[in-house]
């Protein structure tokens, strides 16, 4: 049996909290690897994110974390999502943020929907595309590390990639 686990973001950038909690999934999948490894069983790991500036922060985190061969950054093509409504969104999260803090309703202003969607969207496209044939389990008991990734399937192969 092969793993194939994944992480999706949709920051545009790595300010405030983005970076480190970006840095901790790619941590996360990082040390799934090596467990399932230890274990004897194999598995691809993704992290899918929006653009090519995030894609290289988490190419110096892969070398600094000995993960290159453990993860593979996925970056989703500029016009896979609509980037006028990816940008319009992350400012009304800021502004929704702002509003929370001051105590002003918030409105649905936090919500990142469009965002995680497209990311995930994508992910599992490419996932589907690379592993023919993968099965999605959602079982949470099933899931390695306990973590709820954002895809986690399992092939009955080796997982190479045809």
């Amino acid at each position: 049996m092969h793993h194939v686990l994944g992480m999706a973001k949709s920051n545009l950038d790595l300010s405030g909290a983005k970076g480190p909690k970006l840095e901790l999934d790619l941590l996360r999948l990082a040390y799934a690897a090596k467990a399932l490894s230890e274990r004897g069983a194999t598995c691809s790991c993704y992290l899918c994110v929006m653009n090519e500036p995030v894609a290289k922060r988490v190419a110096a985190w892969k070398r600094r974390y000995d993960a290159e061969k453990l993860v593979e950054v996925i970056v989703v093509p500029s016009g896979a999502v609509d980037a006028f409504r990816l940008l319009a969104e992350k400012r009304s999260n800021v502004q929704g943020m702002l509003n929370g803090t001051q105590g002003i309703a918030v409105e649905g202003k936090s919500e990142a929907r469009y965002g995680r969607d497209a990311g995930e969207d994508y992910l599992h496209e490419t996932i589907r595309k690379r592993h023919p044939g993968v099965r999605t389990v959602s079982d949470k008991v099933l899931l390695p590390l306990s973590v709820q990734w954002d895809f986690y399937g399992q092939t009955g192969d080796d997982g190479r990639t045809r």
